[in-house]
């Protein structure tokens, strides 16, 4: 089952467990400009859910994500903005929430970015895939939150 067909059969089960809200319906106009516009790339769907669909980032981001398909998930980290408060949520999610051998590739993709607070969650982990664990230790990956010792608090 191609990518569109897979995302597409989740967003129909699951749109019938929506209550009818603006975002709902924004969701709504996304797939069916998914499905509309099956010329466009990852990269180019990314950048029109941004400029007219990101009022439904709770419902689309869930949506992609239950799908549990690694290239769909792996999509969504490489074309994650990390600027972006909702984009970085989805990220901590797939970070703390896949399975780390289904969506590996994925992992090692989140393990180099420069968001602290994913990096965290991925140390965090049990049981690691070595590929994760070097990736972590790569000199472009954003190092772990540090939490404040008793000692710091006092200096301030």
């Amino acid at each position: 089952m191609n990518q569109r067909a897979v995302i597409r059969e989740i967003w129909e089960r699951r749109k019938r467990t929506l209550a009818p809200s603006p975002q709902a319906q924004k969701a709504e106009a996304f797939f069916q400009f998914v499905d509309e516009h099956t010329d466009m790339c990852w990269e180019e769907l990314a950048e029109e859910f941004r400029e007219n669909y990101a009022d439904a980032a709770e419902i689309v981001v869930s949506v992609l994500l239950e799908t549990d398909d690694p290239l769909i998930v792996y999509n969504c980290i490489r074309f994650a903005d990390q600027s972006r408060a909702p984009e970085i949520a989805a990220m901590k999610r797939i970070a703390h929430d896949c399975d780390l051998e289904r969506h590996q590739v994925g992992l090692v993709a989140l393990a180099k970015t420069q968001a602290k607070e994913v990096t965290t969650i991925l140390r965090a982990r049990k049981e690691l895939p070595s590929a994760v664990r070097t990736a972590l230790k790569a000199p472009g990956a954003a190092p772990a939150v540090r939490k404040k010792k008793a000692s710091d608090q006092k200096d301030q």
